[in-house]
């Protein structure tokens, strides 16, 4: 149930209980003409993740609505460790059936040698699902 809110019969979820990972080295074929990692690539994998994150918390396949926000925080080298990290931070039922999911991915570079880690961006996502009966997503610690 850990994995798949959807398959809990609660009425709220902690957000904490939303979340996905994805972690991975960038790539040089990532780059843009400044040789940083494109900002296009990285909304491309939170995208990816946060349609993951929607789609195991409500247990169908979810709709992309918007990007709701963006923002870069820091640039990413080529041969950072980048980690992804999204959480269904909000759910709303438009009507009995359907409902829209906000989720956030908050993308960090890792230094393991330095034992640091740093936010390089946030972005927020909407998507709309065909089922009505999502639980609330609470605070942790509620």
């Amino acid at each position: 149930l850990v994995e798949l809110p959807a398959l809990a019969s609660r009425d709220a979820v902690a957000v904490s209980a939303s979340s996905l990972r994805n972690t991975f080295i960038t790539q040089p074929q990532q780059t843009n003409m400044h040789g940083r990692i494109f900002g296009g690539f990285l909304m491309r994998r939170g995208y990816e993740l946060a349609f993951a994150t929607t789609y195991a918390f409500a247990g169908v396949r979810p709709t992309f609505v918007k990007v709701d926000e963006v923002v870069f925080v820091k640039p990413v080298d080529v041969g950072d460790l980048l980690r992804l990290e999204s959480k269904v931070m909000h759910t709303a039922s438009g009507s009995l059936s359907e409902s829209l999911l906000f989720v956030d991915v908050v993308a960090s570079i890792a230094k393991p040698e330095q034992l640091d880690i740093a936010n390089t961006n946030v972005f927020s996502f909407v998507f709309s699902v065909r089922r009505g009966d999502l639980p609330r997503v609470l605070p942790d610690g509620e």
